[in-house]
């Protein structure tokens, strides 16, 4: 699976600069032709006066949910007008097109795709309503006037969120990203709609009436995804008439409709366009949210969010109630900045600007750059550049011949890091083009987390290559919601591999461990192995005890490294193996938060006359621990001392003691709490003491 980056775009808004926007919007209501449907349709478009041929707007389609008009959300006109007033959005054009096909809001449904009992209505939607708007507003545009994706979004509620997933990954060309509320996005979820009508239906599921109104329901997917006019329902329906049982073939051919379907198959494909934004909502209340949606409902957001978990992409996730605030306040930041200068050159970046990387690994930084002026920019110039508190460590720079106006640039530059303490460092990146008329947003600073992990598996495994049988797993972890499984993909012996794709240095360790949490179900003669190469992968060795035998509870395993640091050994490599000659086909090696754990020659340096005879930082007891731990050390004269807990990335969680204390053994009990009292969540922690000149770290490891 090739993961795609989404395009994070830095936001320069107005309203922060002073400049409130006319607030007076208008309602157009408009009939035109749909030729895709063959007959008359009529659409909302809810108009800021400022949106002229000279003002252009971005544009936003809005698809409504079954059964419902587009006057039933005009109040899309008032919260636009407010929050333009207050200058907390910028300005754009909300189309709301007809939507109706029937009479019956949970039967009568086209759900926004072509089909042969309601006709083309996806084709209605990237052709007609598009091309419509395009020709009858003032819509943004590229400086040549072609149509510009980064300014049209499509989003709707429920049947209308689905619908716009889909119109998304059809048409990627129009559209720059989607949003969804209460939207059915993953038909993963529909056993549990099943599994609800097999329940609460009298004796299975049968033509006859009355009957559920979700077993009612599920007649709109028949109609759509599996068409049969000799159906009472004009569809087969994937239940079997009296058992309730499903019948697959009917199941198989409504999961091709699915957008997690149609996302899978557009996010394996490494040429394929990528989004500025994803947003989805389970929204479990709110205006709009009605009581009769079942309780299994927020699972097709849910189980999509999962998906694009696994798969790295970039999108937000949210269980906050529907509000058309949301709504507009989400379209205002995604859409891209309006063209105002000749010359104009942006850093993209995230509104979290902390990149984690792995001590001791090579590095190689990496930017994007984007041309938001009208004219093509030639000769630019990026750089980077990386420091600590006193000293630049890292400075690169590349040349980018020309970037065309809206276009992206990816960046690498040409030289390596390598991170040789476990802290924060800063990153500088900036852009140089003659004429930039805003230097605003063409610099951005990052911090880069240097920490002991090397992953956690909660994202797609792209640091890594692997052979089959290696996967991330939900069904079990130690921390967060998945971990890496191996399970054997074929009978018969086994010996597969997953590797690191980049080294390490060792070159300026004192010392080293390769650690990893673990359970596992293995036979006598399988091996769960950690290897390591010094000969970029020509040759092997085992490191630390194999696992192998039953492990039900999770465990952290360490395999020293102290015979392979120093000058001789710059690039590392690590892999772990499973070996198994019995072909043990029940065979389950979990492994969680893997991480490397260094101690810099060059850490030891800094600390000068920060000998361990003035002081003692003890290991925290019990570690890991979920309620309680006593955190213990010794000072030999008296002296301010400072005890912090920080998060894996350096953030301040809390500081237990802050006081001048006197000569002698010490020690405090931390809860699991931050500064505000409030519990902190499972995971890796730092515990830091500060005496005088005096800093000492160690870890500790929070189980709720």
């Amino acid at each position: 699976m090739t993961k795609l980056r989404l395009l994070g775009i830095l936001i320069i808004v107005v309203s922060a600069c002073g400049v409130l926007y006319t607030q007076e919007v208008v309602t157009d209501i408009k009939p035109f032709f749909s030729n895709s449907l063959n007959r008359n349709m009529s659409i909302y478009v809810h108009r800021p006066v400022s949106c002229t041929p000279e003002s252009p707007c971005p544009i936003l389609i809005w698809l409504t949910n079954n059964g419902q008009y587009a006057s039933d959300w005009n109040e899309f006109q008032s919260t636009l007008a407010s929050l333009l007033k207050k200058g907390t959005i910028k300005p754009m054009l909300i189309a709301i097109p007809y939507a109706v096909v029937g009479s019956s809001w949970y039967s009568d449904a086209h759900l926004y795709v072509n089909s042969s009992m309601w006709g083309n209505w996806s084709d209605y939607l990237v052709n007609d309503v598009v091309e419509w708007l395009e020709q009858n507003y003032p819509a943004a545009k590229k400086s040549d006037g072609s149509h510009e994706r980064g300014y049209w979004l499509i989003a709707g509620f429920d049947m209308g969120g689905s619908g716009a997933a889909r119109a998304a990954f059809r048409r990627p060309d129009l559209f720059s990203g989607f949003a969804s509320w209460a939207g059915d996005l993953a038909f993963e979820a529909l056993p549990l709609w099943f599994d609800w009508v097999q329940k609460n239906e009298t004796n299975g599921f049968r033509y006859s009436f009355p009957m559920q109104f979700l077993t009612y329901m599920l007649g709109q997917y028949a109609a759509v995804f599996s068409y049969d006019p000799a159906s009472p329902w004009k569809g087969q329906y994937p239940l079997q008439e009296g058992t309730g049982a499903v019948i697959d073939s009917v199941y198989n051919e409504w999961v091709k409709y699915s957008p997690s379907t149609i996302a899978r198959e557009y996010f394996s494909t490494s040429d394929s366009a990528p989004f500025t934004d994803i947003y989805i909502s389970k929204c479990t209340g709110g205006v709009y949210w009605s009581s009769a949606y079942p309780a299994f409902w927020p699972k097709f957001t849910e189980y999509f969010h999962d998906s694009l978990t696994v798969w790295g992409v970039d999108h937000t996730y949210s269980n906050a109630n529907f509000s058309m605030t949301s709504v507009l306040t989400w379209a205002s930041n995604s859409f891209a900045p309006l063209i105002t200068r000749e010359h104009d050159l942006e850093i993209c970046a995230p509104e979290i600007k902390i990149i984690n990387v792995t001590a001791f690994s090579r590095w190689r930084p990496t930017a994007q750059v984007r041309n938001l002026g009208r004219a093509v920019a030639k000769e630019i110039r990026a750089f980077c550049s990386i420091s600590d508190e006193t000293t630049s460590l890292y400075s690169a720079q590349v040349d980018i011949d020309s970037l065309a106006t809206l276009e992206f640039a990816d960046v690498q530059f040409p030289a390596e890091w390598i991170p040789l303490l476990h802290k924060n460092y800063e990153m500088l990146v900036y852009t140089q083009l003659p004429g930039d008329e805003n230097s605003q947003n063409d610099s951005v600073k990052f911090v880069l987390a240097a920490t002991p992990q090397i992953d956690d598996f909660e994202n797609v495994l792209h640091k890594w290559q692997l052979q089959p049988g290696w996967k991330q797993t939900a069904d079990d972890y130690f921390a967060g919601k998945r971990c890496l499984a191996f399970a054997p993909p074929t009978s018969g012996a086994v010996d597969a591999w997953i590797e690191l794709k980049a080294p390490f240095d060792l070159s300026a360790a004192r010392s080293a461990m390769f650690t990893f949490y673990t359970k596992h179900s293995m036979a006598a003669d399988d091996a769960g192995l950690v290897e390591i190469s010094l000969d970029a992968g020509v040759e092997w060795h085992a490191i630390g005890a194999p696992c192998n035998g039953e492990q039900q509870e999770w465990i952290k395993q360490s395999c020293a490294l102290d015979d392979y640091i120093g000058p001789d050994f710059a690039s590392v490599r690590f892999r772990l193996r499973f070996v198994s000659t019995s072909g043990n086909a029940d065979a389950l090696w979990l492994i969680d938060n893997a991480a490397l754990e260094v101690q810099s020659m060059t850490g030891i340096a800094e600390q000068g006359e920060k000998s361990p005879e003035f002081c003692t930082l003890d290991d925290s007891y019990p570690n890991p621990f979920n309620s309680t731990t006593t955190i213990a050390y010794q000072i030999q004269r008296p002296a301010h001392v400072t005890l912090s807990i920080y998060n894996a990335v350096g953030q301040h969680i809390v500081t237990l003691v802050d006081e001048r204390q006197e000569s002698g053994e010490q020690s405090i009990r931390w809860h699991g709490t931050d500064q505000n009292g409030r519990l902190v969540a499972s995971g890796l922690y730092l515990y830091s003491l500060q005496v005088d000149d005096f800093n000492q770290q160690k870890k500790l490891v929070l189980l709720r």
